[in-house]
């Protein structure tokens, strides 16, 4: 059988990208795993995009989805190895490096190289229990807004639960605490999406898909249920969603790796 190629890797994963935004179950499961960090472990934690990609694979072979990932070597630090036979799940790894143009000024390009990993599954040796960091339920709007680099105002308009002016973001002070965090994620979406030159060439509804899923990703990832926005999600499944995010999945998950990361909320899920 001839090797996986990066090209077809990546294509794969732009795929698997575009599918995620339309499937809150999947979400779910996915967010979950992006945001467990070992207590006692240094295990990468790897992007959206590559854990679809992994677990893609390895539920092809075993009709199972991965749990924890790490190179071959790193699995030994931990005194267990990976059976024989197994054959090692592929993630794409970005290289960066600059490309002169015409003028002699650099240009930032990027490229992929495979990756080999494999998850806890296809391992044996010493027992071995990740010991995750798991989202208890006190993350507080307060908390969220005071990692926020751009301005949060409560808002007493009752008519709208949030909106932004590209500046500035207000959110409703008459919700619930969950649903202020949520409609903060969406807001912020839009802050990071649609302010830019090709803003007007994006429909409304393709906006407000866009910044809905993301914050439902954001949310999950920090164990908000958002019953009402997963209502929202499905419903555009069985309309023309799938050509309104086609090759936009990606964008949208990293996104809202940045959102995640730019919060620190994995910092915060541990404090």
């Amino acid at each position: 059988m001839a090797k996986i190629t990066v090209k077809e890797l990546r294509k794969e994963q732009m795929a698997l990208c575009d599918s995620l935004i339309l499937d809150t179950d999947k979400m779910d499961e996915i967010m979950r795993k992006h945001t467990q960090k070992l207590i006692d472990g240094e295990f990468h934690n790897y992007s959206i995009n590559n854990i679809l990609l992994a677990d893609a694979q390895l539920y092809r072979r075993t009709g199972e989805t991965t749990e924890l990932l790490a190179p071959y070597k790193r699995w030994g630090k931990v005194s267990r190895n990976v059976r024989r036979h197994e054959k090692a799940l592929y993630i794409l790894a970005p290289i960066f490096f600059d490309k002169e143009r015409e003028d002699g000024t650099l240009e930032r390009k990027m490229w992929f190289k495979k990756v080999p990993v494999f998850d806890l599954s296809q391992t044996e040796g010493e027992k071995f229990e990740p010991n995750y960091v798991k989202y208890d339920g006190d993350i507080t709007f307060a908390d969220v807004v005071a990692r926020c680099v751009i301005p949060v105002i409560e808002s007493n308009k009752q008519l709208t639960r949030g909106y932004t002016d590209g500046k500035k973001i207000w959110v409703s002070q008459y919700i619930p605490d969950a649903q202020k965090i949520c409609v903060l994620f969406h807001e912020m979406a839009h802050y990071k999406l649609h302010f830019d030159s090709d803003r007007n060439e994006l429909t409304s509804a393709t906006k407000e898909l866009e910044a809905e899923a993301i914050s439902y990703m954001i949310s999950a990832a920090i164990g908000i249920q958002n019953d009402e926005s997963a209502a929202y999600i499905r419903s555009w499944a069985g309309n023309n969603s799938h050509e309104l995010i086609k090759n936009k999945g990606s964008k949208l998950i990293r996104v809202a790796q940045e959102i995640i990361d730019d919060l620190d909320l994995c910092g915060l899920l541990e404090g």
